[in-house]
Order: structure tokens, then sequence, then C-alpha cells
């Protein structure tokens, strides 16, 4: 094989030895160098996708872990104070006093909240006690106790955030102990758009897809609705997934 080679190097004319010398010494080591050069660049690029996607992808999740916690924080301030706790429960001797409570204290009090927070749609309490309705703010359990979140809402003792008829909500249990005979639970329903406008703010370069725990498309953005992706697919991705109170 040597020979053959030698051989055949040997009758070339002296250009073509040279142009082959020079293909040998020059030309390849720099393409070789050209070609490690662009699988380099390439992985860095990469790298740094990544690291942008990473970094939008946490803020995007702190944003919306802020607003969670904002409405975290105004539902626990209802269901912790006592003179709701005693309007729900019927605490009450005779039904004048009930009346004062919920026109001078109930009434203004969740109307302030929503003035102050115009992303609050909608406050209610739902109660298994004898408590009278009260227009939307007081209302018996029986018009919703059919609905699954209020089953999964009487067993848990934090917020619980749900995406049900278009519509996003959280609610939460009042605090009770085993003497009480009834339970009662405050509702509160969020602007949809206004919820997430950070998000389309703040990733509209990106395709973002949110979805609760049952794998139902909470969020997409205008980016995302424009792909060809199979949404349900991207779900069970687990790289890169981030998971706050049981939204990806």
């Amino acid at each position: 094989m040597k020979r053959l080679i030698y051989g055949l190097f040997n009758r070339l004319r002296f250009n073509q030895k040279l142009f082959l010398s020079y293909l040998i010494v020059i030309i390849i080591p720099i393409m070789v160098l050209g070609i490690y050069a662009y699988n380099q660049s390439k992985d860095m690029l990469k790298l740094q996708a990544l690291q942008g996607i990473d970094k939008n992808v946490n803020t995007v999740t702190q944003s919306i872990d802020n607003s969670v916690e904002r409405y975290n924080h105004a539902i626990r301030s209802i269901v912790f104070t006592k003179m709701f706790q005693k309007i729900v429960a019927n605490d009450y001797i005779d039904l004048v006093n009930l009346s004062r409570d919920l026109n001078d204290f109930l009434d203004p009090y969740f109307i302030m909240m929503m003035n102050l927070d115009k992303d609050i749609q909608k406050i209610t309490f739902y109660t298994q006690s004898t408590v009278p309705e009260f227009g939307d703010l007081v209302v018996s359990h029986k018009r919703v106790s059919e609905e699954p979140w209020y089953n999964e809402a009487m067993k848990g003792i934090e917020p619980l955030w749900k995406y049900e008829n278009n519509e996003l909500f959280v609610v939460h249990k009042f605090p009770g102990n085993l003497k009480e005979r009834y339970t009662n639970i405050v509702y509160m329903r969020i602007n949809e758009s206004s919820f997430f406008k950070n998000i389309t703010d703040l990733a509209q370069e990106y395709g973002v897809i949110i979805s609760d725990d049952n794998s139902r498309i909470v969020y997409a953005n205008q980016s995302a609705k424009l792909t060809a992706f199979d949404f349900k697919e991207i779900m069970k991705l687990a790289a890169m997934q981030q998971d706050m109170t049981g939204t990806e």
C-alpha cells in the first residue's frame, strides 16, 4: 500500500506535488481548525440561548410567584379576620346585629379591596351555616357544593388556585375546630389578562405555556399560539421545568 502511494506520488508533476504538499500542510489543517471553531461557536451560541431562556423562565416564574403571594396574603387577611369568621358562622343573637355587620362592615370592606386592586373581580363567602344570603357576598354552599374545586378546598388548609370555565380564582377555607358544625370558604376571582400581563411583557420573544396540575392549559401567550406544537406533548417534558403552587 505504501509502495503504491509512493509510486503514484512520484508519477505526479512538480506543480501537482507542490499543490498536494500545500493541501496537506496548509489547507487541511485550516479546514480542521475551521470545523472545530464552527462547532465551538455553535455550542457556545446554544449555551447562551439556553441561559437566556433559563433567565427568562426564572423571571416569569418570580413574577407569577409574587402575584400569587399577593393574593394569598389578601385572602388570608379575610379568613383570619374575627369579624368575618363571626359572620359566616352566624354567631349572632339576632338578625339586627348581623344585618348591621353585613351592611356596615362586610360590604364596604370588600368594595374597598376591589377598588384598591382592580384585578379582584369578585369576592364571595360560601357558607354551610344558616346565615342569610347577602347578594353575591354571602351565599349558601349548596350553589357550588357539586364543583370539584369546592370539595378540594374543603380538604386543604392553604389557598387553592384553580382555572376553570375560563376563570382564574383562589379559594381558602376558614379556620375552625372540631366543635364547629359548619365549614366555610372564601372565593376570590382574579382578572386573568391582568394577572398574566407581566408574562406577556417579559416573554415577547418566547412561547410561554402554563398548565395546571391536571395538564390543562391555563395560559398561552401569542407566540405559543402561533406554533404548531402539541401543547399536551410539551407538558410532558421535564427539562427546564419550574413548579409553583401546582402550576408548571
